[in-house]
């Protein structure tokens, strides 16, 4: 009997085994997870997958033919999944481009607006949530930045006050949010038929707050507050944001401002220097 035309016992064990594995391995319509399997079958045998993938591929029949089929759709898939990365990265790139032109567009609309001299810097943040944010700028004296000066953000094509110089030193200075409860900022609220002058504070709890107003009625929600020109921040009639709230004791008035400008995510400043 010619035994090279049989199996040995442990060959065909082998065989019988990846058979029938792999009969329930073509019921699933995923590709991916069908390849998958059949590594996970092959790594269980403790033997190559290409060896036994090549193995079935060389019999002739149905089960060689549908293996073929399924490597050749998994390996269009992984040319496919490649290919999208790449087009992701170009994306992202690209968003990233059309941002920064956006920012300098920002930028350069602020010349014929306002005569006046202006520096870029980045911010960073120090703080534990529910805390006063620390924020520091990476300008400083080097750049004749000095303490007091109004620190400003876009939001919508529009500059809005965010901040004050505190401290300012050799290659960085120190600002404090309009919402921290040591800030204070004299400025108007924009009213329908005339503007109510008033006191920005911050808070322990962060928000803004105009106290001690008098002969304030409702009319005034949704109106900006504005930089008063009584304020020795400069220039006068800078945004800060718009009235939220209002809330009246007795004979006074307290408001509520609200900023478009998230202060915990900002990234970049705008300095503005007389």
């Amino acid at each position: 009997m010619n035994n090279s035309a049989h199996f040995s016992p442990s060959r065909d064990y082998y065989l019988l085994i990846l058979l029938l594995s792999f009969n329930i391995v073509l019921m699933t319509e995923n590709t991916t997870e069908t390849v998958h399997l059949w590594r996970d079958f092959c790594n269980y045998l403790a033997v190559p997958s290409l060896h036994l993938s090549q193995k079935i591929i060389n019999r002739p029949g149905e089960v060689g033919q549908r293996l073929k089929d399924i490597l050749r759709v998994y390996e269009i898939n992984q040319t496919l999944n490649s290919e999208i990365k790449v087009l992701k990265a170009q994306q992202n790139y690209w968003q990233t481009v059309a941002q920064e032109n956006s920012r300098l567009r920002d930028l350069l609309s602020l010349r014929p607006a306002f005569p006046y001299k202006i520096e870029i810097a980045r911010i960073h943040l120090a703080g534990n949530p529910g805390e006063q944010i620390i924020a520091f700028l990476d300008k400083g004296s080097e750049r004749k930045i000095t303490s007091g000066l109004p620190v400003a953000a876009f939001w919508h094509n529009r500059l809005y006050l965010v901040g004050l110089i505190t401290q300012s030193y050799l290659g960085y200075s120190r600002v404090f949010f309009l919402n921290n409860e040591l800030v204070n900022v004299p400025v108007v609220i924009k009213g329908e038929d005339k503007d109510f002058s008033g006191l920005l504070r911050g808070s322990a709890a962060g928000e803004l707050r105009i106290d001690y107003l008098s002969d304030v009625s409702d009319s005034i929600l949704g109106r900006e507050v504005l930089v008063s020109e009584n304020s020795r921040i400069y220039p006068a009639g800078l945004l800060i944001g718009y009235v939220q709230n209002v809330e009246k004791f007795a004979n006074q008035v307290s408001v509520t401002v609200r900023s478009p400008v998230d202060y915990r995510t900002l990234t970049e400043a705008v300095i503005i220097i007389k």
